[in-house]
């Protein structure tokens, strides 16, 4: 009897064992299916240097993995002179300076009429956020630190923290509406404002002019970007569509004759000027540089498309007292290698499309997309248990 009793017994533990994995997997698996029409998709692109995140389930910093897939609660810190970028499934970008410290607070929220709003939560540092077209009753884009709340529905803009905890918004292009205190402001175009910790935001007031400024102009021929020291860009892409990673860039096109690319306060060290077209084009680019609204320096070339990749154009830029001086050309490149931040963040629907082919080989079956996440430790207690019962109970029919 005693051993019918412990046979029975240790069947039942092994099918609840087996319960529980099946379970387990099958949630994980129906949360993933659902994550598409739940909420935004977040993808990190690492762009340089040295950048650690906290995975929402997790109590351990890892190095970060260029392209890899974070959930609400995900935590990511960037290093000196590291750069990185958050790409979201509709087409917003936020790109992360050096020594900055930023959480993903919220993707979607369960509610059908805002199931596509974002709220990142800011410590520290600098952050440049290029947002989709939205409407008010669809979802929104907002930014909390410890001094302020900024929403937007589409727009150009950058939030600073400084040393003492102090929020600056600046506003490059549309509609910012940043509160503090039960009060709230509109930062309009190249406007900006500040907000002390536990006081009001500031009357808006003209954002200061640029002390140094880069302009490059590419012909209608092709179609170019630039790439910063920090490998961050801004400009034209092939199809059309534009990207801005450069923290205060700006794009412009005039009568389809030109492409613009305004960057102001720019680093000293390496540009690289992609440009993109028919195999045999030609195409003109020139870059120009100006300290204190004065002309510093002009270069222009031409360039033949000879490969279906494009060509890429190498510069170094020159500072010298705070003050852009110049630029020295360096050895152009074919068939430029494929920028994993450009693919992610240049089309709109790149990041969806990453997320339909679910990752493959980045994201453990343990650990799903959707709100509903398992633990490893779990997991692996789970498998040791099964094997345990197993051994047992072939021990006693033996």
């Amino acid at each position: 009897m005693r051993k019918r009793l412990g046979g029975l017994f240790v069947a039942v533990v092994l099918i609840m064992a087996l319960a529980f994995l099946a379970i387990d997997v099958g949630f994980s698996l129906y949360r993933n299916d659902r994550f598409d029409e739940a909420s935004p998709v977040c993808t990190l692109n690492v762009l340089s240097g040295d950048i650690k995140v906290l995975p929402a389930d997790a109590f351990m910093w890892e190095q970060a993995v260029d392209g890899m897939v974070l959930e609400p609660g995900s935590r990511i810190k960037t290093g000196a002179n590291s750069y990185a970028s958050l790409t979201f499934s509709e087409g917003t970008t936020t790109s992360i300076e050096p020594d900055t410290d930023l959480i993903i607070d919220q993707l979607g929220d369960g509610d059908s009429t805002q199931a596509n709003s974002i709220l990142l939560k800011q410590r520290s540092g600098k952050t440049w956020n290029q947002v989709a077209k939205r409407s008010e009753d669809d979802s929104s884009f907002q930014i909390q630190t410890t001094s302020a709340s900024i929403v937007v529905y589409g727009t150009l803009f950058s939030t600073e923290i400084d040393e003492s905890g102090t929020t600056l918004v600046q506003t490059a292009e549309g509609l910012v509406n940043v509160s503090a205190e039960g009060q709230a402001v509109l930062v309009s175009e190249g406007q900006q404002t500040t907000v002390r910790s536990g006081a009001a935001p500031a009357i808006p007031a003209p954002t200061p002019p640029a002390d140094n400024e880069l302009l490059f102009t590419v012909d209608a021929a092709v179609t170019g970007r630039v790439v910063s020291p920090g490998g961050s860009s801004t400009g034209f892409l092939p199809d059309g569509s534009t990207v801005n990673q450069i923290s205060g860039s700006r794009v412009f096109s005039l009568d389809d004759s030109s492409q613009m690319i305004l960057i102001p306060e720019p680093v000293e060290g390496e540009y690289s000027v992609v440009l993109s077209g028919d195999v045999g084009a030609t195409g003109t680019y020139s870059v120009e540089g100006f300290s204190g609204g004065e002309s510093t320096f002009v270069k222009t070339e031409s360039a033949n498309i000879t490969s279906e990749e494009g060509l890429v154009l190498r510069l170094h830029l020159d500072v010298l007292d705070g003050l852009v001086k110049g630029v020295t050309a360096l050895t152009s490149d074919e068939s430029p290698e494929q920028d994993t931040a450009i693919s992610a963040t240049g089309n709109e629907n790149a990041s969806t499309q990453l997320n339909e082919e679910n990752t493959e080989g980045e994201v453990p079956w343990y650990r799903s997309l959707g709100s509903y996440t398992s633990s490893s430790w779990i997991v692996i207690v789970s498998i040791v248990t099964l094997f345990a019962l197993i051994f047992i109970l072939v021990w006693k029919r033996t």
